[in-house]
């Protein structure tokens, strides 16, 4: 069953103070990244305006994991699935994408802490063993290392930007263009 956007957990999303004032960054910056791409994914906020409502304390971090996890999206998504057995819920899902993303792009943080910190997240909605299971798995796998390294235009652009492209373009640019897409930008330039 899709989850509506008065699902208590989607409205305590919705307010990052809710948390208690004991939690951690990383707890929050998961917690808030989960919760956005919710949203973001049902089509209720774009990213921009998820990115303007984030606590400034946080937005830095949160910023860097979303805009990683959304470059890197197909990827994530396909290893994540690969150790699923079954569809996650969609705060779930979005907190073991969350997760995943800082796990390989964020390495101010050891995996085991980002675990630790998603599966006491997970204990809200009754996800904990789920999460920890996923999450332990691919680690042990170590199959996310490589990430970052293929670079098949299939693999990292959308499928709907494929398709128009290939109408286009070269094979051989269209694969420049996915090099390019999954490059760490020097900065980002936001209006």
């Amino acid at each position: 069953m899709p989850w509506r956007i008065t699902s208590p957990i989607i409205l305590q999303c919705r307010n990052i103070s809710a948390m208690s004032k004991n939690s951690s960054t990383l707890e929050k910056v998961l917690h808030i990244s989960a919760c956005f791409i919710v949203e973001i994914d049902a089509g209720k906020i774009t990213l921009d305006d998820a990115l303007d409502k984030c606590d400034p304390m946080i937005r830095r971090i949160t910023e860097h994991l979303l805009l990683s996890f959304y470059r890197n999206r197909k990827k994530i998504l396909a290893l994540l699935n690969k150790f699923c057995s079954k569809t996650p819920p969609p705060y779930t899902g979005a907190l073991l994408s969350s997760a995943l993303t800082q796990i390989i792009f964020q390495n101010s943080v050891t995996p085991a802490s980002i675990v630790n910190v998603a599966v006491s997240l997970g204990k809200k909605c009754h996800a904990d063993r789920f999460i920890n299971a996923v999450l332990r798995n691919i680690l042990r796998g170590q199959e996310y290392l490589s990430i970052g390294t293929n670079k098949q235009a299939s693999e990292v652009l959308p499928d709907t930007i494929l398709k128009h492209w290939s109408r286009d373009f070269s094979k051989e640019q269209i694969a420049l263009f996915a090099e390019l897409f999954l490059l760490q930008p020097e900065f980002t330039f936001r209006l």
